[in-house]
This record gives C-alpha cells, structure tokens and sequence, in this order.
C-alpha cells in the first residue's frame, strides 16, 4: 500500500499549530482511518519482562536508573511467568503478545534463558542495531490471529 503522504508533507502537518489547523487534521485522519479500516480494533498485549535499572541514560525511558521516575524493579521472569501472561492475553482477546525488558540491545544467542528460542531466534549473537533494523519473526508469528 503507497503511503498517503510523503515524508514532507508529514513534517508541515507537524508545524500545524492553530487549534482549526489541528481539529481539521484530527477529523480527517478519523475519516481516513475509517475508510480503510471501518471501526476493526487490533488489540495488542504487553508484559514488562525485566524492570527497571537499566545501565543506559536515554534520558526519556523510566526503565533508566538515572530516571526520576519511580519505577518497580524486579528481574528477567522466568518462562512459564512469561507464558502465563501470554496466555491471559490470549484470553482476553489480544492478536498479538509482546515483552518488553530494560538491556542494552538485543539479547545474543549465547545469552542464558530459561525458555527455549523459537525457530526465528537468530542463531548467532546480535548487535543493538541488527535488533531495531528489523531481526523479527516470520511476519506470520508477529501477527496472526487467533
């Protein structure tokens, strides 16, 4: 599907700065959103794995020890805490489950875990970069439907 905008005209839409400029905005992308998608949600499950401490200083992530926020610490759940609250999610409807752990990057292959790697899971280590350009599941794992 071609994007309906370009990156430019994006970056105008963000200077908008006239509450008529910004009201017009947000009923035309209602309009636009209904359109393509008439009222179907996608509802989206998150558990936070591993909480706070982290060694980095992002500056705008609470998981950060140099935060202010205050956030609760505990350490990396184990596989079967993981699961349970995948299968709550499961439950209660999500299409899709993730998790979310305060680290630097992605975990490398070498890395202990105490549930198996899915078929997907790189086989060898990972750098921070290869984790955000996009080492992911098949796009059927990340986005099935039960």
């Amino acid at each position: 599907m071609p994007p309906l905008i370009t990156p430019e005209e994006a970056l105008r839409l963000g200077e908008i700065e006239d509450p008529a400029g910004i009201e017009a905005l947000v009923q035309r992308a209602w309009e636009v959103r209904t359109d393509r998608f008439a009222d179907s949600t996608d509802m989206c499950s998150l558990v936070n794995a591993k909480s706070g401490g982290c060694a980095e200083d992002c500056g705008f992530c609470a998981q950060s020890r140099y935060a202010e926020a205050d956030t609760p610490m505990h350490a990396m759940m184990d596989g079967e805490q993981i699961l349970e609250h995948a299968r709550a999610a499961e439950a209660a409807g999500a299409h899709r489950f993730c998790m979310v752990t305060q680290a630097r990057g992605c975990p490398s292959a070498t890395s202990s875990r105490s549930w198996p790697e899915p078929a997907w899971w790189p086989s060898t280590p990972t750098s921070s970069a290869a984790c955000r350009s996009g080492t992911s599941p098949p796009s059927g794992l990340a986005s099935s439907k039960r």
